[in-house]
């Protein structure tokens, strides 16, 4: 059940490279839609693919992801009548966010916990993301001069969980013996979501950087593929009983990102995979395969909201 936890786990693989014949804008306008729609989904319910249920608490949710989840809800309500209004609050949350770090910009690895490096990093995501691909012509801009300090702050939280690995650090403190698959879980919360907001990070700057451009398709890198969980039904477990017992009844799929691709060819349904990989591979994948997988398991093609 340590599968996400020894420093093996935490090695780069090959580049994880969008592919260099990228899919059509519509793909990709639709993977950004499914991104968009964790964040509300999220707001609504207080869980999505991209930010565990578990993760922050009501007494303890950091002022980056407080500030973070107000822009979401902020953009929500925005129109083209408001955007006055609106987009000068979000920008404001933004500079907040960056002015409480300005200090660590020529740190390597900022004296953070990994929690905290992942708590900057998701909420500057979450910025970024609204900002990109908003309909105003200033949050894009913004959004986009923005991109590398994302990347950066990805790039040390990915440090911080390597180090937290080495030294046997990401099982949290204070865990009871008698309880010891409370601890593993919240270890594998906190992992995987290191993991997604790697991904989401990186394949969101190519993504963008592909509809912007005007010329041939971008191929966007990033240091390497990440191992991330596949099997469905771990990251919704509603707890650490329901997320045990799905453990102990079958494989985890602990895979790295690309190798995802050879799920269909081992006879892996669709359904059996989680939805965070299953979106990833709609724009890691040639156009129309995870559709076409999904028709074929017996699985039905549902939007990401």
């Amino acid at each position: 059940m340590t599968w996400f936890l020894p420093p093996s786990a935490w090695v780069l693989d090959q580049q994880l490279t969008l592919p260099p014949t990228l899919h059509q804008a519509s793909v990709l306008n639709d993977f950004v839609r499914g991104l968009q729609a964790w964040l509300v989904r999220y707001l609504r319910q207080g869980h999505s693919p991209l930010i565990h249920r578990r993760l922050y608490t009501e007494t303890h949710m950091p002022q980056d992801m407080r500030d973070a989840i107000a822009a979401i809800a902020l953009s929500q309500s925005a129109t083209p009548d408001n955007e006055y209004i609106v987009s000068p609050i979000s920008s404001a949350y933004l500079s907040a966010l960056l002015a409480r770090y300005a200090d660590d910009r020529h740190v390597v690895v900022p004296n953070l916990s990994t929690a905290a490096h992942l708590a900057r990093t998701q909420a500057l995501l979450i910025h970024v993301l609204l900002g990109l691909f908003s309909s105003s012509i200033r949050r894009r801009a913004e959004a986009e001069s923005h991109l590398d300090t994302l990347l950066r702050w990805t790039r040390q939280l990915w440090d911080s969980a390597n180090l937290d690995a080495a030294t046997s650090s990401l099982v949290p403190l204070g865990t009871p013996a008698a309880d010891p698959i409370t601890g593993l879980y919240r270890a594998f919360i906190l992992t995987e979501s290191v993991r997604r907001t790697y991904l989401i990070a990186h394949i969101t700057a190519g993504v963008y950087l592909n509809l912007r451009s005007s010329g041939p398709p971008y191929s966007h890198a990033c240091r390497g593929d990440v191992y991330i969980t596949q099997r469905a039904g771990l990251w919704d477990a509603a707890g650490a009983a329901r997320w045990e017992a799905t453990v102990l009844g079958t494989c985890p799929l602990f895979l790295h990102c690309l190798r995802g691709h050879d799920l269909p060819e081992v006879g892996i349904a669709a359904a059996d995979v989680d939805e965070f990989a299953r979106h990833l591979f709609t724009v890691l994948w040639q156009a129309d395969e995870v559709e076409m997988w999904t028709m074929r398991t017996g699985g039905e093609v549902a939007a990401a909201c």
